[in-house]
């Protein structure tokens, strides 16, 4: 008669039915989704004298995001003394309605207004950007400004900043060691620059495109990189008062000019680098269309008298120097100018091209670093337009 051991039997099937249980426990939690790790995003936005009123809702998929990841968003104000708020979805994660509470509490931080006269953008940025300094999942750091700064490192107010060679400003502060790291952040993404309100008046092309490469090479240096927005982000509605007193920045003027009338001679006109400036260390305009505009009333002039006659002076200060190379390029631009005129249809004997280098001295060399001090050196990288008596005129 056979035996059956009806305990090992429960046992062994027990220990399948643990199996089988624990299998799909196994699998059931291999097809669950994963916890999302929180995302942090930093908002640094310009509510002062002189910019428009924002239109906020560009940054709606970034907080859209934060929200969604249960991460933070930081709000900086900038002005001369910028702090941080902090909004942090993680605390309400179990309540939308906390959680669009706390929205609505971030969008009226948005439109608060500054604190401190004077706009530091470079401090701004550095505030905001350290707010969420440690988090291992950045969405990104969004600026919201004209970018125009009346103090700071990067102060444009009272100063040919918007002028001056980027990359050699960039160097400049990089190597007296007053730049901040930013090497966390991948990008620094920019709305609204050069879109300004009030007495401010606004940059022409070729200053916003000076002030876009400053950022760019500024924050290259940080550690970081720079991507400008062309989504326009002013509303038409005005800005409220009670904000501090900022700074208006006098860009080198952009009209055309004004010649004299008739036959007045000995009248001198100067050129800013943004308004006949050149490429690098090259001879070709940046802005082609703004340097038609400016020589354009010293064309008609010269074409309606042709008793009159033009000294073209450009200046140019390359660093580091090679022997005679600054002169040699201040000479190719003055004769570039005055190929302008002529395709404007200036006569050549009326045009007279003179080069002058970097003025004969090295005195834009900074003593502690050895670099060339950017902004003394764009007051060399002008161009003097003297109209005077033609002297090859035939009578």
């Amino acid at each position: 008669m056979k035996t059956t051991d009806t305990t090992s039997k429960r046992a062994r099937r027990g220990a399948v039915l643990a199996s089988g249980l624990a299998c799909a426990a196994l699998l059931l939690g291999g097809c669950a989704a994963e916890p999302r790790e929180a995302a942090d995003a930093a908002i640094v936005i310009q509510n002062t004298q002189n910019v428009p009123t924002w239109d906020d809702t560009v940054l709606d998929e970034a907080i859209a995001q934060v929200r969604s990841s249960g991460g933070r968003v930081t709000v900086t104000i900038a002005d001369s003394n910028p702090t941080s708020q902090t909004f942090d979805f993680g605390e309400v994660a179990d309540s939308a309605l906390n959680q669009d509470r706390l929205e609505r509490k971030l969008r009226d931080a948005l439109r608060q207004g500054a604190d401190d006269p004077g706009v530091d953008l470079l401090k701004s940025i550095e505030v905001g950007a350290t707010s969420i300094a440690g988090s291992s999942n950045v969405v990104g750091v969004y600026v919201v400004s004209s970018g125009i700064a009346d103090t700071g490192l990067l102060n444009m107010a009272g100063s040919n900043l918007v002028e001056a060679d980027a990359d050699a400003v960039a160097e400049y502060y990089a190597a007296k060691n007053e730049l901040p790291d930013l090497s966390w952040v991948r990008v620094v993404t920019w709305y609204g620059m050069g879109a300004t309100a009030d007495g401010q008046a606004a940059p022409s092309t070729a200053q916003k495109a000076s002030m876009e490469a400053l950022y760019q090479a500024v924050l290259e240096k940080c550690g970081t990189g720079l991507s400008v927005q062309n989504a326009s982000v002013a509303r038409p509605e005005p800005r409220g008062g009670g904000l501090p007193a900022v700074g208006v920045v006098e860009f080198a003027p952009t009209e055309p000019y004004v010649a004299a009338s008739g036959t007045d001679a000995n009248a001198a006109t100067e050129f800013s680098s943004t308004q006949l400036g050149f490429v690098g260390d090259g001879v070709e305009f940046v802005d082609p269309a703004q340097a038609a505009a400016a020589l354009g009333g010293i064309a008609e002039q010269l074409k309606a008298n042709p008793g009159l006659a033009a000294t073209v002076t450009c200046g140019a200060a390359s660093y580091p120097w090679e022997e005679g190379y600054s002169q040699e390029l201040s000479e190719r631009r003055a004769a570039a100018v005055c190929a302008a005129l002529q395709d404007m249809g200036v006569d050549a004997s009326q045009l007279t091209p003179r080069g002058v280098g970097n003025g004969g001295n090295a005195d834009d060399i900074d003593p502690e670093t050895g670099l060339q001090d950017p902004q003394k050196a764009a007051a060399k990288r002008t161009t003097v337009i003297e109209v005077h008596a033609n002297g090859n005129a035939t009578a």
